[in-house]
């Protein structure tokens, strides 16, 4: 029907639209952004096509397409319509952030979390604590307290309880993050507590890892990370797994866990080259890099830092770059090359001051 299409057609829009739902259903993202893509090229409607779009943007950052996904959001960006505005600036601010944009991505997640507050107030809290996450990659700690403290008030009075366990895990955090710890522990062990035998999504499961990490529960987080990585598999989402493996990856490295964190950083950074995903390569060298100076291994750690060593001095992620500077002390602790060791580890040392 799209093929034999002169102009617009919307029963062939309507057709592709229900052939990318199917699409959707068997984890068919690539497809299901192309079909969208072709339905809204079909389509007069003025708010039907925007709305496609927008669907067509998820899909193919779903498939581990971003630039794609940006191409397809610049009209839904353009709307009015604040529902749709606000969607398409959170979907904007998640492909600013894995494009290793987190300044930018901070930025559009505010704008959009406001667009909603007098329109709902759920999905704009819910935003609002991803601009925190957003704000961490360039170590913004104003910030994050402002955005946290923000999600709390708008939460007031909401009876979500699901929201309100969101927002106490974000604070917590972020006032860990600053340096309130006394603050910040029992929120996050409150969090933690209300998560046990929950059945999370994703993104809760990847939250709740990085709560229990700040407990220093690195093995639980793991387990944690094992059951995103699982369900990742089971969607057949490709363009998520990579950030998820990184996580995997990363606490098996807390944990002790060298191998398991060794095997998880490989596969994701293969696949992090094959989707040319900017955020997940770096990520998966980052951890590469740490385990292998634990081993002691020169060779191949060095390899790892000259290859993410250019990447991260372009951008702004400040706390990257502190841990590559710790991972290059412990290769040299690792190799007794002690005057090395204590010259970069005083370095990150001072970063923290």
């Amino acid at each position: 029907l799209a093929g034999a299409a002169i102009s617009v057609d919307e029963e062939a829009a309507i057709a592709l639209e229900r052939a990318a739902d199917q699409a959707r259903a068997r984890s068919s993202y690539a497809a299901a952004a192309a079909a969208l893509a072709r339905a809204a090229s079909l389509t007069a409607d003025e708010d039907a096509r925007p709305r496609r779009l927008f669907a067509a943007a998820d899909a193919a950052l779903s498939a581990g397409r971003s630039e794609e996904a940006l191409t397809y959001l610049a009209e839904p960006l353009a709307q009015e319509e604040p529902c749709l505005r606000a969607a398409a600036l959170r979907l904007q601010g998640r492909i600013e952030y894995f494009n290793g944009r987190p300044k930018e991505a901070g930025a559009v997640l505010v704008e959009a979390s406001e667009l909603l507050e007098d329109i709902d107030r759920e999905l704009a809290v819910e935003i609002c604590t991803e601009s925190c996450s957003a704000r961490l990659g360039v170590a913004d700690a104003e910030g994050m307290l402002a955005s946290a403290e923000r999600a709390e008030a708008l939460a007031v009075g909401l009876s979500n309880g699901h929201l309100r366990d969101l927002v106490t895990l974000t604070r917590g955090w972020v006032l860990c993050y600053v340096g309130r710890s006394d603050e910040g522990v029992p929120l996050l062990c409150q969090a933690v507590e209300a998560a046990e035998g929950a059945e999370l999504d994703p993104l809760g499961l990847m939250r709740i890892s990085g709560a229990l990490e700040w407990l220093d529960r690195s093995r639980d987080a793991y387990r944690y990370t094992l059951r995103d990585v699982v369900r990742a598999r089971e969607d057949g989402a490709v363009g998520l797994l990579p950030y998820l493996l990184y996580q995997q990856a990363w606490h098996a490295g807390r944990a002790g866990l060298l191998s398991e964190g060794y095997a998880a950083a490989s596969e994701g950074l293969g696949l992090a080259r094959e989707l040319d995903l900017w955020l997940p390569r770096l990520q998966s060298l980052l951890v590469l890099s740490a385990i292998t100076a634990r081993r002691g291994a020169e060779s191949e750690c060095n390899a790892y830092i000259d290859e993410v060593k250019t990447p991260l001095e372009e951008t702004g992620l400040v706390g990257y770059r502190v841990w590559l500077t710790h991972s290059q002390g412990v290769l040299n602790v690792s190799l007794s090359r002690h005057e090395d060791a204590v010259r970069e580890l005083e370095t990150v040392a001072k970063s923290f001051d």
